[in-house]
């Protein structure tokens, strides 16, 4: 997946929100694991969900784009997602 302009827009207790875009887009990355760390994100030892707020003229809801381990191809996208939102965001997270 194509990802650019991301940013943290969320910290939690368990775990950090990053908005980024591919261009057309808007998603939203939910990382979460307790005690959250960089060094968690680059092991991928994090629960990761992808989603995207699908709007119409009077209602939004989320929609799942991608979750860690319902698929070895979701898998390895977002492994490749997490390597770009480190390298865009840096160890600010």
């Amino acid at each position: 997946m194509r990802a650019v302009n991301a940013k943290v827009i969320a910290r939690r207790q368990n775990g950090v929100d990053v908005k980024f875009s591919n261009g057309m887009r808007d998603f939203i990355a939910s990382i979460d694991k307790e005690n959250l760390t960089i060094e968690d994100i680059k092991n991928y030892s994090v629960n990761v969900k992808v989603y995207s707020i699908i709007r119409n003229c009077c209602n939004a809801y989320p929609a799942n784009v991608l979750e860690l381990g319902t698929s070895k191809s979701d898998d390895e996208e977002i492994k490749d997602l997490l390597d770009k939102i480190v390298d865009m965001v840096g160890y600010t997270i």
